[in-house]
């Protein structure tokens, strides 16, 4: 089948996927068909495989039924990667990378770096390739995330960081630390939130999603192990719901932190926090 043959047959029997997920449509067909974002648009007279065609149809369909794309395709582009994604993990957001890229520019080449609950590793293995010579610990309470974060250590070939299993409210890895900067991605959604997507409900690790307090009691007890695991001058950022910007502020202890920026996600909404640590313990 050609290529343009396939849209068209997409285009009618798909209708609702091609007016709400076009981009991910291009998607599997892209991974199966092994295509470049220029073939997609430039070569519709390009043949297809009927095997391949066939991959397609049935990734059509688990994506019609609702299932998040990164999941069909086992994989999630994140800043300058592709990480490996499975159903038990969060998938990897586009607005997270802009954590990253504060990160990197917080200061020079940390001697060791945290980065609390690491799902996929995206965070911090993103930053341990960007920081060869910086220490990586990488901790999660989930079996099932740590499998999947230790692939994607494989999968890039990095040395410079290590996986730690640990429940982040309880444990401190004290003869880990102390480290110049932690990074987080926090569950900070407020159960029965209304907000939430089907999709990210029905399929994606609840753990990784919600909390207590209308979404607040993971942040707060990551700020108390933030507390105790930094150097003093030592920098924390993490990510937060739309419209807690104001309920987080009053949770930092401002005799422990200096909030140096509220950072706005691509939407201009407030998103991230960066701390620096004023005070020794």
């Amino acid at each position: 089948m050609k290529l343009k043959g396939l849209f068209s047959e997409i285009n009618e029997d798909f209708p609702n996927l091609v007016d709400d997920r076009q981009r991910e449509i291009q998607d599997i067909v892209s991974f199966h068909g092994q295509l470049s974002w220029s073939d997609l648009h430039t070569k519709p007279e390009m043949q297809l495989r009927s095997e391949d065609v066939e991959k397609i149809w049935k990734d059509l369909l688990r994506l019609n039924n609702g299932e998040p794309c990164a999941y069909i395709l086992g994989e999630k582009s994140f800043y300058k990667s592709e990480f490996l994604v499975k159903p038990g993990v969060l998938i990897p957001r586009p607005e997270t990378e802009l954590l990253v890229e504060r990160a990197l520019k917080i200061t020079p080449e940390p001697k060791r770096f945290a980065d609390l609950g690491a799902g996929t590793g995206c965070i911090g293995l993103s930053l341990a390739k960007e920081w060869p010579h910086a220490k990586g610990l990488l901790i999660d309470d989930s079996k099932k995330a740590l499998a999947i974060c230790r692939a994607n250590v494989s999968k890039m070939d990095l040395s410079n960081v290590e996986i730690l299993e640990a429940h982040i409210n309880h444990e401190h890895p004290k003869d880990q630390g102390p480290f110049d900067l932690i990074v987080a991605n926090p569950p900070y959604i407020a159960p029965n939130d209304a907000r939430v997507e089907s999709s990210v409900e029905k399929y994606e690790p609840h753990r990784a999603l919600y909390a207590a307090e209308e979404g607040l009691a993971e942040i707060r007890q990551w700020l108390l192990w933030a507390e105790t695991s930094l150097n003093t001058g030592g920098h924390y950022i993490f990510e937060f719901g739309q419209g807690q910007e104001s309920k987080i502020r009053d949770i930092i202890p401002q005799d422990v932190w200096t909030i140096v920026e509220c950072i706005e996600d691509y939407q201009k909404i407030p998103r991230f926090y960066l701390l620096r640590k004023s005070r020794n313990d």
